[in-house]
């Protein structure tokens, strides 16, 4: 596939969050568990060729950044309401403001953590 198709399929991927609606109490676990299983394929499917968004030559794949952008930002969004990470304008000890293992957080916590050191890292 090319990276723009990557990029379509990471956006219809975030459509499926957005059309889980704002309301984290409604959701059902079914549903988390359904787009996070879309979003796990998506990285899964990737080909090595897809999975680093520059190349060996300095070259930056744009429109493959932003796929890889979109689909980690769904993650966040898909689990960070469900996580014990609070937000930081509450101004409480966050994972961003103190070193500690994420081994002790539950599993919604070092997915959306996962992300946002991923889209960092992109």
């Amino acid at each position: 596939w090319s990276s723009f198709a990557y990029a379509i399929e990471a956006m219809y991927i975030m459509g499926a969050v957005f059309n889980l609606g704002t309301d984290t109490f409604a959701i059902t676990d079914p549903q988390v568990e359904a787009v996070d299983a879309s979003i796990s394929s998506f990285l899964l499917s990737l080909p090595p060729s897809k999975r680093e968004v520059t190349s060996l030559d300095g070259h930056t794949d744009e429109t493959l950044l932003m796929a890889h952008m979109v689909i980690n930002w769904a993650s966040i969004l898909i689990h960070r309401p469900r996580s014990s990470l609070t937000f930081i304008r509450n101004h409480y000890k966050t994972i961003c403001t103190h070193r500690f293992s994420a081994a002790g957080l539950p599993a919604n916590a070092c997915l959306s953590s996962r992300a946002q050191r991923e889209i960092c890292i992109s």
